[in-house]
């Protein structure tokens, strides 16, 4: 019975010193705010069923310019970029919307948070999420978002 518990002990403190030696393969893409200078035009699908089938893709378009800003629209409302900024592996780009981006009810929303989570050369994706505030929001309205990029760096 020592023997076990010694070896479980052992096997308890060698694990994680073992996982921490061998290199992580890790194929995460690095980002940075740069790759998102540009034009780009796409859609966004959000993910309730119910509420893809009532308002469909709305479309999207954004020029991003350094430092961190922009402008575009998403459906039927202006939007104006406040801040890119990297977090974790992804980078958020927040911004305010004029309006609500189209007539359903449940997107009465003024404020958007697009979560880039992958930048190739021409093409990003990422999540949408449309809410009431810049903060929490537990009605918010989350789609998935891909976009193209249409013009020059």
């Amino acid at each position: 019975m020592r023997r076990i518990l010694a070896l479980l002990i052992g096997l308890t403190l060698a694990g994680p010193a073992a996982a921490q030696s061998k290199p992580r393969n890790d194929v995460r893409q690095t980002l940075s705010t740069e790759q998102l200078t540009g034009e780009w035009t796409g859609t966004v699908k959000f993910f309730d069923a119910a509420l893809s089938e009532r308002v469909g893709e709305l479309p999207i378009s954004l020029k991003l310019t350094p430092p961190a800003r922009g402008i575009g629209r998403i459906g039927s409302a202006a939007v104006q970029v406040t801040e890119v900024k990297p977090h974790r592996d992804r980078l958020e780009v927040l911004a305010t919307l004029d309006n609500p981006p189209h007539i359903d009810d449940a997107l009465s929303k003024t404020h958007v948070v697009l979560l880039i989570t992958s930048v190739t050369p021409g093409q990003l994706t990422g999540e949408v999420h449309l809410k009431s505030n810049s903060r929490f929001d537990p009605r918010m309205r989350e789609g998935y978002l891909v976009l193209k990029r249409t013009g020059d760096r």
